[in-house]
This record gives structure tokens, sequence and C-alpha cells, in this order.
């Protein structure tokens, strides 16, 4: 019985552990995704027409290419605002691409 505190420390601090929920797209996924994102709105910006809708057909094509619906790319955007430090250096490395 005295294990019992102990085991349920290391439980609560396992616990507390935050991951990744499995509809957020892995960090490397988001990356990839977040290039293709700006670099198409990059695009749109520059072609002819209207650009709201060119931005929108371009991105919509950045998530067929990924295979990945909206709703995902929002809710891993959201999870990783919330993640500051992970979103960061997902950052550090679309900005390094980018360029």
């Amino acid at each position: 019985m005295k294990h019992v505190p102990i085991l349920l420390l290391l439980s609560f601090l396992v616990a507390c552990k935050p991951s990744r929920p499995g509809n957020i797209l892995s960090e490397k996924k988001m990356e990839n995704v977040l290039v293709d994102y700006h670099l198409a709105q990059g695009i749109a910006e520059a072609q002819s027409g209207n650009r709201e809708l060119n931005t929108y057909q371009n991105v919509q094509a950045v998530f067929r290419k990924h295979r990945i619906t909206e709703a995902q790319f929002d809710s891993s955007l959201v999870f990783y605002s919330i993640h500051a430090e992970k979103l960061s250096e997902i950052y550090k490395h679309v900005s390094a691409r980018v360029e």
C-alpha cells in the first residue's frame, strides 16, 4: 500500500504529458502543408482575376495534394497554436524552405 501514492503520482505525470490527438497532423506533415499553403497564397496574389477566388482554389488544391480536409488543417493549426513552442519550431522550418 505504500506504493499506491507513488503510482498515482507517476500516473498523473504521464497523463499530463501533452500528446498529439489522432486527428491532428504530425509536425512534419503540418510543415509540408504550411509550405504549400503559403506558396499557394503567394501565387494567388500574383494571379490576375479575383484574388479571393484564386486563394480559395489554390488552398483547396493544397488540401487535395496532401489528402487532408480543411477541418483537419484548422484543427491542427489550433492545436499547434496552443502549443506555441511546437508551432514556432514548425515555422522555423517552413520559413527556411519558403525562402
